[in-house]
């Protein structure tokens, strides 16, 4: 049975393929968004960050692989990356709430990891995050939900890909394992921007190497 995915931001690092030229045998997919280390060179040159605060669901692989990279990167940076575990759709959420946003104090920025659970449960980052805070998103489907930013593409633009490599499994006979894992380039991303966030407005646009897309 042919599989195909589109929403592992990092498929290398979760162990769902050796390599995105050459996925293993049955498997093939569409990434469609940068990663973590990338996403965060390209918000240095528009927001400085010295304290970053990362947000990720501890229970899913993808969130947490995502989590380590930037971790490792922000040290590297010099930045000092603090990291936030929270399971929007437990039933101790209030507690959660109410340990997670007094972390937030002091922190220049907050990325919003790959998460299922984010996305499903997404109304919830309004509480989360303050109004005044850059916040960052490994997804341009958090921006509707008070995310201030996000490279990549067109959220639809994920299925899309996906359609046409499952198009030319199916209909062409290519076996998926000879269809490289489809992925964005850094050149090529856009920087959405929320338009009714107030910390957008503190942003160094002029400094932004990608065409800014305000949504």
């Amino acid at each position: 049975m042919p599989r195909v995915f589109n929403i592992v931001a990092d498929p290398v690092g979760v162990g769902l393929v050796g390599s995105l030229d050459c996925p293993p045998s049955g498997m093939t997919g569409a990434k469609m968004s940068l990663s973590p280390d990338v996403n965060l060179e390209l918000f240095r040159k528009i927001h400085p960050v010295q304290t970053m605060a990362i947000l990720f669901d501890p229970r899913e692989n993808n969130a947490v692989s995502e989590a380590d990279h930037l971790t490792i990167t922000a040290e590297k940076l010099g930045i000092t990356p603090k990291r936030l575990r929270f399971a929007p759709d437990a039933d101790e959420t209030d507690l959660q709430l109410s340990s997670l946003v007094p972390q937030l104090e002091g922190v220049d920025a907050l990325y919003v990891t790959a998460s299922s659970s984010f996305i499903a449960h997404s109304g919830i980052l309004k509480e989360i995050i303050p109004d005044n805070l850059v916040s960052i998103g490994s997804s341009t489907a958090y921006i509707d939900e008070g995310v201030t930013l996000a490279f990549g593409t067109e959220y639809r633009e994920r299925g899309e890909a996906a359609a046409e490599l499952a198009a030319k499994i199916l209909l062409d006979q290519v076996p998926p394992n000879k269809l490289p894992i489809d992925e964005i380039d850094a050149a090529d991303a856009i920087l959405f921007v929320n338009a009714n966030s107030k910390s957008a407005s503190t942003l160094r646009l002029e400094n932004a190497t990608n065409t800014v897309v305000y949504k």
